[in-house]
């Protein structure tokens, strides 16, 4: 299943220093200066919608694939959500009432997926030389590789207001990585990764939420906080393995399209509705896929013995805890075959592997 110990992707070819971050504690800069061919502004903050060790799997016997079922629907159908149509009210209208989740998600990555940007980060900034003097307002991933946003000022939000800077900081290595250092200022965050490391992004790019908070999961929650009831909010409680693993590939499942924008993520998803009648995504790619994508693949996979081939058996909550990500619970699972896409067969060890994203946490 899931590798608990997520690999960073090797140094880019360009990697050009090495850079330990310093101690001190710089005021927020916001001057200009070139990387490549390309220079950065970054002015002001923003502050989301301005319209409102490897871990071990039982060795026990090889428990046999768990027998497919037929879909309960077929998974390229539209159906709509019972929660369409509603507006969303923010996490901390959640929790108010959910204060029992709020702990396990606050601790979760769902909960930091883009957070803004604090001192240690901008003194980690100014010791990447070609990036030294730039600001930097909002941060992506930690754990394996640091990315640093900066706000163009003037933007419109139709063409996306943050920018990912070409310096990215390797936390294994402790060095620099250089990212797109000729194009980066021609790739809005916006219009690629933003859609799952926010809540609600709009048709004009803005979201409501900097981060995956309850409603990215749950759907919009206005009728539910006026009217708490199960049917006009989207739990998870009895659904189906496709049911559920459905809302996590909106995310999760990388490398796929929207048929009607063409973009790297589904148009108009809500949880509980369809998301195969717009995402598409190519299924026989993941027979032949690289062992060294070991990672990359095990959700994949299992979203595709669930929506496509009807099985029943492992669903994403089998081995993830639903609010605070957490993964203990695939330790205490019989040994099958479908740990070995992750796992050395008869071993705990960890194949090796990469992520196509170092940034992300899957």
């Amino acid at each position: 299943m899931r590798g608990v110990v997520l690999a960073l992707v090797g140094a880019s070819s360009l990697a050009l220093l090495a850079c330990a971050p310093g101690a001190s504690t710089r005021p927020l800069r916001r001057n200009t200066t070139a990387v490549g061919t390309a220079a950065a502004s970054a002015t002001g903050a923003i502050d989301g919608r301005t319209r409102q060790t490897e871990a071990p799997v039982a060795a026990t016997t090889l428990a046999p694939p768990p027998a497919a079922a037929p879909a309960t629907q077929d998974y390229r159908a539209t159906f709509k959500s019972p929660a369409a149509g509603q507006r969303f009210v923010g996490t901390a209208k959640c929790l108010s009432c959910h204060d029992e989740d709020a702990p396990d998600w606050k601790d979760s990555r769902h909960a930091s997926t883009l957070r803004p940007a604090s001192m240690d980060d901008e003194d980690r900034l100014a010791n990447l030389v070609p990036c030294s003097d730039m600001g930097v307002q909002k941060v992506l991933g930690g754990v394996h590789q640091l990315r640093f946003l900066v706000e163009e000022p003037g933007t419109d939000w139709g063409k996306g207001r943050l920018l990912l800077l070409p310096c990215a900081w390797n936390a294994a290595t402790k060095s620099l990585e250089m990212r797109h250092a000729e194009d980066w200022r021609t790739l809005p965050f916006e219009t690629s990764c933003a859609h799952c490391h926010v809540t609600d992004q709009a048709k004009d790019w803005s979201y409501h939420e900097a981060s995956i908070g309850c409603e990215a999961c749950h759907a919009a929650g206005s009728a539910h906080a006026e009217d708490p009831t199960a049917q006009n909010t989207w739990s998870f409680k009895g659904r189906t393995a496709a049911e559920e693993v459905t809302v996590c590939a909106s995310c999760h499942l990388q490398g796929g399209k929207s048929k009607r924008t063409g973009r790297n993520f589904p148009d108009g998803y809500v949880p509980g509705g369809s998301l195969f009648d717009d995402f598409e995504f190519d299924w026989a790619s993941l027979d032949n896929a690289p062992v060294e994508e070991a990672i990359d693949m095990h959700q994949k996979k299992l979203i595709r013995d669930i929506v496509v081939n009807g099985e029943q058996g492992l669903r994403c909550t089998s081995c993830h805890e639903m609010h605070g990500m957490k993964h203990e619970k695939h330790e205490k699972l019989p040994r099958q075959a479908f740990c070995d896409t992750c796992h050395e067969p008869g071993s705990n060890k960890l194949k090796e592997y990469r992520q196509s994203c170092p940034v992300c946490e899957f």
